[in-house]
């Protein structure tokens, strides 16, 4: 049968293989990992075309994210005939001679370090003004100090043994990691946190004010004004501008730090085991190879292996939606196709335990960990235009077209007649200011300040003006369970004893508007 590519080397003995299945439950749906696709766009772009042009796959998607590649095929194809396609394409990328089989040097801390300070950078002051492909280009070449300094291999941690968990990770008694030994991990992997939500400057939250057609329908009405001699009606027009500006630039301001503060919440600091001691440590300092203390209502704030559990249940819901907790068992070793929700030997960041207690190995941190590839797959997505931008961008962009149909019809009319230019210049001009509806952009403005000071008079923090008008737009929401919005938690709120109803707010007990002490009231005495 023909593949459709160039024939693949030979397969030397105990050669490494480059593509393994992380995935293959569902008949027709497999997804591979792949050694060095992540945050390599050369290797995407040779798996993705090299597997289509095939033809034995309907769907080939390869991610710099995460480093896997999903295939979907005819449920008739073999399982061992797409790994032995998979392989021959993905051989065909990696290089080949002595030079490839060197052993790679260390990567120096300071120029890993140094690289990542200046990516950071980068992304939150330079990208916003930089077109999309410069700025991509630019990112991914600084990025590659990221690279190095989070060099950590995603793995099926569910399905290893415990000895050969500890030999990778390079882990040789129950003592805990060294100071020294924590210390050179972090040095190597980074911190143990997630990206903050991506703040915009202030001058990108101004300019962005300016990036619509209404708006610059005015500004360039304002700038033939002033041309032409109508200093009047520029200042008039550059008033509207400006303050629709300032209206949406100090809202949207607001609204930037109250999400950026939210980032600053959660639990700090957890008990690990190092040099033989309990240790309370920050969060940002979980390294691979850490042993965490897991305690009720402790927080899980790395990937972890259980080592030892006793009675161990931990609420997941905020990763896989269950509202009720997962009983743990360290003995279980699971099966390479294990859903993610009944690894019952691991434990996940954002997750915290309810009973019981236990022991985990730490096995990944930050953007290695399941929470942590899902960020960094939700960062990836863009924002759709809201149906009012599009809205506006198309009246805005029809009233142009017609404006300058009319306006030149009528300067060409003039001409024609015999009219000065110059002055039937100025006559299209005013006309076509006349058109512009300078008001509306103030409107809208003003009228979606409103709503985002409404909404956060509800504790809801709106990012961006136009999704409020998104957001009113909404007739019926749908959510699947308990723990998806809500923090799976239950609270007392009214109790009904002797015949009588009491409720509950602030800690207070209230009989009516008024505010009661429970022991000074026989039915509740009874009922506690």
């Amino acid at each position: 049968m023909n593949w459709g590519h160039r024939k693949s080397r030979p397969r030397l003995p105990g050669r490494k293989r480059m593509a393994k299945i992380a995935h293959a439950r569902v008949p027709g749906r497999t997804r591979f990992v792949v050694e060095g696709l992540y945050r390599c766009t050369r290797l995407q772009q040779h798996l993705e075309s090299r597997l289509i042009d095939s033809g034995l796959f309907k769907r080939v998607e390869a991610s710099t994210v995460t480093g896997r590649l999903l295939l979907v095929y005819s449920r008739r194809v073999p399982l061992d005939e797409v790994i032995q396609v998979v392989d021959s394409i993905v051989d065909l990328a990696q290089p080949t001679g002595p030079a490839a089989r060197k052993k790679q040097q260390p990567a120096n801390p300071d120029f890993s370090e140094s690289l990542y300070r200046i990516a950071s950078v980068f992304d939150s002051w330079a990208s916003p003004f930089i077109p999309k492909p410069i700025a991509a280009a630019v990112a991914g070449a600084i990025n590659l100090g990221e690279q190095i300094l989070n060099d950590q291999e995603i793995q099926q941690w569910h399905m290893f043994k415990l000895a050969e968990l500890r030999e990778k990770l390079g882990i040789t008694n129950d003592a805990g990691l060294s100071t020294e030994e924590a210390l050179q991990r972090l040095r190597q992997y980074g911190e143990n946190s997630l990206a903050a939500t991506e703040r915009r400057s202030d001058l990108a939250i101004a300019l962005e004010q300016f990036l619509n057609a209404p708006v610059a329908m005015l500004g360039a009405s304002a700038v033939i004004s002033i041309l032409t001699g109508g200093k009047v009606d520029a200042a008039v027009i550059l008033g509207v501008v400006g303050i629709n500006a300032a209206i949406g630039f100090v809202t949207e301001r607001q609204a930037e730090k109250t999400i950026s503060s939210l980032s600053k919440t959660g639990v700090r600091e957890v008990t690990v085991l190092r040099n033989g001691e309990e240790q309370y440590i920050p969060v940002e300092t979980i390294v691979p190879g850490d042993l965490l203390i897991l305690t009720p209502g402790s927080h899980i704030a790395a990937d972890i292996r259980l080592l030892k559990s006793h009675s161990l249940s931990v609420d997941e819901s905020a990763l896989t939606g269950e509202s009720l907790p997962v009983k743990k068992d360290h003995k279980l070793v699971a099966k390479q196709e294990t859903a993610l929700g009944d690894r019952r030997n691991m434990g996940y960041m954002g997750t915290h335990v309810t009973g019981g207690s236990g022991r985990g190995i730490v096995v990944a941190t930050g953007r290695a960990t399941e929470l942590g590839q899902i960020q960094t797959m939700v960062g990836e997505a863009e924002a759709p235009e809201t149906p009012m931008q599009r809205q506006l961008n198309d009246m805005g962009t029809k009233l142009a077209i017609l404006c300058g149909v009319i306006c030149g019809g009528v300067f060409g009319v003039g001409v024609l007649r015999g009219f000065a230019w110059l002055e039937m210049l100025k006559s299209s001009v005013s006309l076509a200011v006349a058109a512009v509806p300078e008001g509306l952009p103030a409107v809208a403005t003003t009228t979606l300040a409103m709503g985002i000071g409404d909404m956060r008079k509800r504790n809801v923090s709106v990012r961006h003006l136009e999704a409020v008008e998104t957001l009113g737009s909404v007739q019926v929401f749908c959510m699947d369970k308990t723990g998806t919005l809500t923090i799976n938690r239950m609270s007392v709120v009214e109790v009904h004893s002797g015949g009588k109803s009491f409720n509950l707010s602030a800690g207070n007990f209230r009989d009516g508007q008024k505010v009661i002490d429970p022991d000074d009231r026989e039915e509740l005495v009874r009922l506690m």
